[in-house]
């Protein structure tokens, strides 16, 4: 047998005793929707994630907006997941990259900034506690809300129905609208459209 076909039959013998190592599942709970971008250097991101509950197969949408420096432009990531039944994890089932002037950047953290910093009463209810739960339910659309600028984060959970929620998610409605076509756009609670 020639020495290159050898070296194949090697290879091949090597891979399927990877493959076979590698368990096909590791039990583990469900990652934040979030966790299934890649790690990008950037000096600033915002990243959303929109996570409908009760929703088979489950298809949470992650936007993140990362910038390398103060007042430049950003890069626009949007995934739409889908979650493995058999396995806890995410699926990326489509993706969509677009480049954003300075000044979109500039204008999405100007009204997202004020949503996802959390007020004081938020940390320690004194009379806004009727806002905190608000954001607290067994059904609806999950949102989550990172904030990230020279190694410090702001993270902040919400729900679609609740105030600060039902206003940030449609800051990325809005934005996930402008970058992916129409077919493919999910409803205003960030559920898959149903055919008529």
């Amino acid at each position: 047998m020639p020495r290159s076909s050898l070296l194949t039959v090697a290879w091949l013998v090597l891979g399927c005793q990877a493959a076979a190592a590698e368990p096909a599942c590791t039990p583990r709970p469900l990652p934040p929707a979030a966790a299934s971008l890649p790690p990008r250097p950037a000096a600033h991101a915002i990243t959303f994630a929109a996570t409908p509950s009760l929703d088979l197969p489950g298809r949470p949408w992650v936007v993140r907006i990362s910038s390398r420096g103060s007042g430049g432009e950003g890069q626009l990531e949007i995934l739409r997941l889908r979650r493995q039944f058999d396995c806890n994890r995410y699926d990326v089932e489509k993706s969509w990259e677009a480049s954003l002037s300075a000044d979109a950047v500039r204008a999405i953290v100007a009204s997202v900034l004020p949503l996802g910093v959390p007020a004081a009463d938020a940390l320690w209810p004194l009379g806004g506690a009727a806002d905190v739960l608000s954001e607290v339910g067994t059904d609806g659309t999950g949102i989550s809300l990172d904030l990230a600028s020279f190694g410090a984060q702001v993270s902040r959970q919400m729900r679609h129905d609740g105030p600060a929620g039902h206003r940030v998610s449609a800051i990325f409605h809005d934005l996930v609208s402008r970058h992916v076509p129409a077919a493919e756009l999910p409803t205003a609670d960030w559920r898959m459209k149903r055919p008529s």
